[in-house]
């Protein structure tokens, strides 16, 4: 879910939130890379930092995720200016992940699918912890296509929330600047993008 702020800074720390400021009917850049909250569908409560998710989850989590250098800069470059949903979609796109799984329930396989977004160009991916949870066999599938296997890195079950390792080229990963949840407010605009039932490439529209 990618949330517009009225006026959030061009960073993906944490920021108190601004004094209002006029907002006009369409969305802006700053709504997708900069001042946005992005959620993954059904995340649930929130998005935090990257720095946040990992301090949420237990201590002896291996994950060591953090924001990608490369797109901060270019997150500092995005003007804000009205742009399209779908000029938002083709900019997060790349960085959203479908991911199957396979569990084992009293002696039967079952599958189940969920959404994810890329972290950093390490391989972490961030997803809800019921995602995974029980799963023998992990799969994440990228926006061109290819596909990896995943291991659980850490999880946090209270919160929902999970970190996915693949092994794959830095190069073949795009990850999805975080925003400020706390620069959100009732009413700004809302954009999901995800694979609910394992539909990809689907994205919807709302309001906060």
């Amino acid at each position: 879910m990618i949330a517009e702020p009225s006026n959030a800074s061009p960073v993906s720390s944490p920021v108190p939130p601004s004094s209002a400021s006029p907002r006009g009917g369409r969305p802006t850049a700053r709504t997708m890379l900069i001042g946005a909250l992005v959620v993954i569908g059904g995340l649930g409560g929130g998005a935090l930092g990257a720095e946040a998710v990992i301090s949420r989850l237990p201590a002896t989590s291996n994950t060591s995720a953090t924001s990608s250098p490369a797109a901060s800069s270019a997150s500092k470059a995005v003007a804000s200016q009205p742009v399209s949903a779908a000029a938002l979609y083709k900019q997060a796109a790349p960085g959203i992940v479908t991911i199957t799984t396979e569990v084992a329930r009293r002696g039967r396989v079952g599958e189940g699918t969920g959404s994810g977004i890329v972290l950093d160009t390490t391989g972490n991916i961030l997803t809800n912890a019921h995602v995974i949870s029980g799963a023998s066999q992990i799969q994440v599938t990228f926006s061109d296509g290819k596909t990896a296997a995943g291991s659980v890195a850490g999880s946090n079950t209270a919160a929902d929330l999970a970190v996915v390792h693949v092994s794959v080229a830095a190069s073949s990963l795009h990850p999805v600047p975080l925003g400020d949840s706390n620069a959100v407010r009732v009413g700004d605009a809302v954009y999901a993008i995800g694979a609910p039932f394992g539909l990809a490439e689907t994205m919807t529209a709302g309001i906060v």
